[in-house]
């Protein structure tokens, strides 16, 4: 359980505000995600699994709602198996910055297991995502980009690796070696 619990408000409003921040329109993310009838729509079947996984890690201590990833046709898509109530509301670049402060406070401060091979998961800590694999955290950046940026967001977002080579040589091993980040500025 995460020791940063989101509040009953917070839970209750993250799908939907995630969804609302999200392009509903083709063509107006730069990687290609999009929100449709309150699901995501994602670039590939790869990509659609992977922010499956991210949301499931997300949601996992707040509440019970399924995350499911599947394609219609050359369609892909992440959705959810209970509906998320629907905003109309316009998102501004501060909600879409609030988005994701809830979506950090949401993940786990750990992983499921400190070894990459043995499905660690998402897990936030210091401000950043860590992941277990570099196609993860370009994908789970990719979203977040699309998610600021189609509300008028300066944010940027980076990908990188704690290097466990790097790390040894320079005597700085801990908990983020091995993992790969995403960070914010």
């Amino acid at each position: 359980m995460s020791d940063k619990m989101l509040t009953s408000e917070e839970t209750r409003t993250l799908l939907p505000n995630l969804l609302r921040a999200l392009p509903q329109e083709e063509n107006a993310s730069s990687h290609g995600y999009m929100q449709v009838e309150g699901k995501i729509v994602c670039p590939s079947c790869i990509e659609a699994a992977m922010i499956a996984e991210f949301l499931r890690d997300v949601l996992r201590a707040h509440t019970t709602i399924g995350v499911n990833a599947w394609a219609d046709k050359d369609t892909h898509y992440v959705g959810f198996d209970e509906p998320v109530e629907k905003r109309d509301e316009p998102m501004t670049s501060e909600n879409a910055t609030a988005m994701l402060e809830l979506i950090l406070k949401a993940l786990p401060p750990e992983p499921r297991s400190y070894d990459t091979s043995d499905d660690p998961g998402f897990w936030a800590r210091s401000g950043e995502i860590l992941c277990p694999t570099e196609a993860d955290a370009d994908t789970v950046a990719d979203l977040i980009e699309d998610m600021l940026r189609s509300n008028g967001s300066t944010i940027d977002v980076h990908t990188g690796y704690y290097d466990p080579f790097e790390d040894a040589e320079a005597g700085e091993c801990d908990d983020f070696t091995g993992f790969w980040y995403i960070d914010f500025d």
